[in-house]
């Protein structure tokens, strides 16, 4: 954006509506997110280098000295004889400003994230941008940094659809870092269905009951005190997800956090295509939505392709303090998908997956471009890739445990120990 389109825009909205009443809770919405638009793309030198010199006590003062008139007369806020860097001082100022405003005020009561969205194509979430063991520091960018209380995600994103869903759980303690538990199944392999559109799994061998493993596994989550649970692609068929769900009815998870349960994937007709879907369920085993994956594996090679119709849109859990970001496998570690995750803006992504030692790199790589650029904790559950008894006896399961700092990690480091793992996230 040119510096006189960043200046013209910003000038208008101090003159709008939205901004004059932003005290209120959609207009309020609707100009957080014109202003973090703005913002973001300013020129170069001020959103990048200018924004780095703002440390948090900058940004406090700013909002300390144009709270009164923000308060009170707001209109024309944005003047056209200020400087380039005066007025991205108040955008910055404006911004979090209203960012805390709207955290301040009554919380809405909601079952339909319609609530949270713009009339110019966003949703603006209540969700904390920095968690316990996480501080604003100034290399942080303005995408990661310029809003401290909320998240704000395109309603389409490359053509698209992002659905957001409510958790309707409450959390006991919202501001602390999640207690994730990741299972696998060693010795497990596949065995498909092939013909000429590609293959689907048709059933998991090498694992003598696999629902019991399963449900061994969850009461490991209880008594961990998990309050999200992943399990990784294509080995949890229907009838194994029933189990777990009756199990979770009578037992249910309960911890710190809203729970929430990635039950695995598993290859379902629909029609006469299939669907790698992923179902979540709350903490007593019922079922929140489920999603299907976008990327098929060894798409555009028959021989090796999941004949599969792919998913239609990307799916975001909004928690009482959290977004939380769900993928499976290749739509979670493919780069091309990068910039598409980043703009969901997450707190956490869950990931279950499937795949080789190339698959947990790529799960490293894409962990570690989301932390850095919007602070994103990642956790992945990948089953080893085995189509016999023999090379599930040399396959390696990986699990990523959303760490604070992925880029350290290598393939090796993430083979677990035990087939279920529990951590904190952000450790």
């Amino acid at each position: 954006m040119q510096a006189f389109e960043w200046r013209e825009r910003l000038v208008a909205l101090g003159n709008s509506e939205e901004f004059v009443r932003a005290h209120e809770a959609e207009p309020g919405r609707l100009a957080l997110g014109k202003l973090r638009d703005i913002v973001l793309n300013a020129p170069e030198r001020l959103s990048s280098n200018h924004f780095e010199t703002l440390n948090e006590t900058h940004i406090a003062e700013l909002v300390a000295k144009y709270s009164a008139v923000l308060a009170r007369d707001p209109e024309g806020f944005f003047g056209r004889e200020a400087s380039d860097e005066e007025l991205f001082n108040r955008a910055v100022a404006a911004a979090r400003y209203i960012d805390a405003s709207l955290a301040n005020g009554p919380a809405p009561i909601v079952d339909d994230a319609a609530v949270f969205r713009t009339s110019d194509g966003f949703y603006v979430l209540p969700a904390s941008r920095y968690r316990a063991a996480d501080r604003p520091a100034s290399h942080h960018g303005p995408r990661r940094r310029l809003l401290l209380h909320h998240r704000v995600v395109p309603t389409t994103i490359k053509g698209i659809e992002v659905r957001v869903h409510i958790s309707k759980s409450v959390a006991n303690d919202p501001k602390t870092p999640r207690t994730v538990g990741c299972g696998v199944f060693p010795g497990a392999w596949l065995e498909e269905d092939r013909n000429a559109e590609g293959f689907a799994v048709r059933a998991v061998h090498g694992v003598t009951n696999l629902a019991e493993d399963l449900l061994a596994q969850y009461g490991q989550a209880l008594d961990a005190g998990c309050d999200a649970v992943i399990w990784p692609e294509l080995l949890v068929p229907p009838e194994a997800l029933n189990a777990l769900s009756k199990a979770m009815l009578s037992d249910p998870l309960v911890g710190n956090l809203a729970p929430v349960v990635v039950a695995g994937t598993w290859h379902v007709r629909i029609g006469s295509r299939w669907r790698n879907r992923c179902t979540v369920l709350d903490g007593f085993g019922r079922k929140m939505f489920s999603f299907d994956k976008v990327r098929p594996f060894g798409a555009g090679d028959p021989l090796k392709a999941e004949a599969l119709d792919p998913g239609e849109g990307i799916d975001l859990l909004l928690t009482q303090d959290e977004l939380i970001l769900f993928a499976i496998c290749k739509d979670f570690c493919e780069i091309e998908r990068n910039d598409l995750l980043v703009e969901c803006d997450a707190t956490y992504a869950f990931v279950p997956s499937y795949g080789q030692k190339s698959t947990c790199r790529a799960s490293i790589d894409a962990a570690t471009r989301l932390q850095n650029r919007v602070g994103t904790l990642c956790a992945v559950a990948q089953q080893g890739l085995a189509l016999s008894a023999e090379e599930a006896a040399q396959a390696d399961n990986f699990v990523l445990c959303a760490p604070r700092k992925p880029q350290s990690l290598a393939p090796e480091n993430c083979i677990p120990r035990e087939p279920f793992s529990t951590f904190r996230a952000g450790k």
